[in-house]
């Protein structure tokens, strides 16, 4: 009888028969394209290789059964790096051999590590190795299985994120330079004409739109990377709905749209990052006021989903939304419209929130509800922590609204009585 160890708890015992003859295991294990799987015995030659593994390293099972080791398609170094690390970690000398790579299993220890290994056509395959030992009925170890997951495609991913962020590094120097010298040329003496100003002025909005741009890209690439900084704790609402209200002001004037945010009476929190959440809503928002119709109007509701989430929308109550708008669900991630009213860069800014959002712990989406469309939402985990002082008395313009049914939206950002001209 053969048992198969399986870290963490209990073992797998495998009746030698069933193991060498039963048609539905073998099958299973043989055919599956998409797990690559290795059997050795003691001394390392390969039983059994998978279709998986064929299609994963080139070989087929007739090449390698009997024939192969299975240090013959490691990469010599990375063994070698292999046994050192083991050597260090047991305190013995351990050899850059079969042993390097089942030392640990054969003591019993649940083993999984990441190597190099060799195709058919010498070229190399980043993996990721799961290595159990096979024993007989005395304990007695008989061989090792060995599950292989092709990290290649995983690992490309993020040469391509970090040449994104050192590009928009190396970018802003320049940028800075075109800036600062677009401003000195504003404030220079003599002053500058009308018609120089207006260029200098589109100079200096590129400029900033292209900074902004910079921005979204080096968050977007951090993302990918798992190295974007982000603090969660018991953000207030009301702090942000407050900031986002002072963010989207110029924008919301410029089109004649009116924006109306909700006020809380009792205090709700989200968990979230503070800033992070603020440019996540600032983002929708900004969209959203691009979507709609000039002189059109937004309302940000809240709602609570019993105690644990709590779900924040955009909707466009104007009474000049288009009938065709008001009839499509909206894919808030599409790209929204082409439409000349329609922001570049919104594609990427939504992309961005919704990122944001979700590694926030939350789920972003957009829905028709009612009479008044839900251009945008989103929902956070609730957090249930008792209100700061200081945010009390800081965002008294805001005092809170219970939010059990949704709160109404009162606090309201301007009226439109600037329109472009």
């Amino acid at each position: 009888m053969l048992e198969h160890a399986a870290g963490g708890g209990g073992t797998e015992v495998l009746r030698k028969s069933a193991w060498r003859d039963s048609d539905a295991f073998q099958h299973s294990i043989l055919t599956s394209a998409q797990l690559s799987v290795m059997v050795t015995d003691v001394n390392g030659i390969i039983q059994l290789f998978s279709v998986g593994a064929e299609r994963m390293l080139g070989y087929s099972a007739v090449e390698v059964v009997n024939r192969i080791a299975l240090v013959d398609i490691h990469d010599p170094q990375d063994l070698m790096v292999r046994a050192q690390a083991v050597s260090s970690e047991f305190s013995a000398k351990i050899a850059p051999a079969f042993e390097a790579i089942t030392c640990k299993a054969a003591r019993g220890v649940e083993d999984r590590y990441e190597s190099i290994l060799i195709r058919k056509n010498r070229e190399r395959v980043a993996a990721a190795l799961s290595i159990t030992a096979l024993r007989d009925d005395n304990g007695r170890v008989v061989g090792y299985t060995l599950i292989v997951n092709d990290t290649s495609a995983r690992k490309a991913i993020f040469p391509k994120s970090d040449l994104l962020t050192r590009m928009s590094h190396e970018m802003r120097t320049p940028l800075s330079a075109i800036l600062g010298f677009a401003q000195l040329m504003n404030s220079g003496k003599p002053s500058p004409t009308i018609s120089q100003r207006r260029s200098i002025d589109r100079i200096l909005q590129a400029g900033w739109y292209l900074e902004k741009l910079m921005n979204m890209t080096r968050d977007l690439a951090l993302i990918d990377l798992g190295a974007l900084s982000m603090s969660q704790e018991p953000v207030p609402l009301a702090v942000v709905m407050l900031d986002c209200q002072a963010l989207i002001e110029p924008q919301s004037k410029a089109r004649g749209v009116r924006v109306t945010f909700p006020v809380f009476e009792t205090h709700c929190s989200v968990a979230a990052d503070r800033v992070r959440l603020q440019e996540a809503l600032g983002n929708l928002l900004s969209a959203a006021i691009e979507y709609i119709e000039v002189d059109g109007a937004l309302a940000v509701n809240c709602e609570t989903h019993g105690s644990e989430w709590v779900h924040i929308g955009i909707r466009d109550v104007g009474d000049a939304s288009s009938a065709e708008r008001g009839t499509r669900r909206v894919q808030p991630f599409d790209g929204l419209e082409q439409t000349a009213t329609a922001a570049t860069g919104t594609g990427l800014s939504l992309l961005l929130a919704k990122r944001l959002i979700e590694l926030m712990g939350g789920a972003i989406g957009g829905e028709r509800i009612g009479g008044s469309r839900e251009i945008f939402s989103f929902d956070l985990k609730r957090a249930l922590v008792p209100p700061a002082a200081g945010h009390a008395a800081r965002h008294s313009a805001l005092a809170e609204s219970a939010i059990s049914g949704g709160g109404l939206p009162q606090s309201t950002v301007h009226l439109p009585d600037i329109h472009p001209q």
